[in-house]
Formats: structure tokens, sequence, C-alpha cells
């Protein structure tokens, strides 16, 4: 598990946004939820694959374990993790 991270404040804010950049997680509630579905989800728009019609990106939606699962599999394999881009120094202040 993550150390030197108070993971209660980070879901506070994660569940607090109510707008996200691209890449950004936010937690979502599921607001239909049915049965055993999960309460909550968390939601990213990422661009690429499965961009919308008007060629927008899209949102995916993931749960906890799922989350947990895929930094897992990132952390288990650092070889094949490509750089992030650098961000442009005028978009740390936006």
């Amino acid at each position: 598990m993550m150390t030197g991270i108070n993971m209660d404040e980070k879901h506070k804010q994660l569940k607090a946004k109510t707008e996200i950049e691209l890449g950004e997680l936010a937690i979502i509630n599921n607001s239909q939820k049915r049965g055993r579905a999960n309460s909550e989800y968390y939601l990213v728009h990422l661009d690429g694959w499965f961009n919308t019609k008007e060629g927008k990106p899209s949102a995916y939606m993931f749960t906890e374990s799922e989350v947990l699962e895929a930094h897992g599999r990132a952390a288990k394999n650092t070889e094949d993790i490509i750089p992030m881009k650098p961000r442009k120094w005028w978009n740390f202040w936006s």
C-alpha cells in the first residue's frame, strides 16, 4: 500500500472535484446504483483510442480495485512506461 499519503484526505479531494482536466481523476457517485454495484467510481477523460464521434476525449470509469490493479501493474513493469510530456511552464499557474 502507499505510504506518505493520507488516503482519506486524497479521497476527499478527488470526491470534491466538480470539473477535471484531461487525464485527471475524480471520484463520482453512482447515481443509479442497482444491486451490488459500486457506490462510486473513478472518472477520467482520456484522449486517444475511443474518442467521441466529434473527436473529443472519451470518459472512462473505473472501480477502486481496477485503479489499484492498474497502478500495481505499472509499478511492476516500470521498464515499459514511456515518459510523460513535460508540462509547459505557463500551465503551472492555470
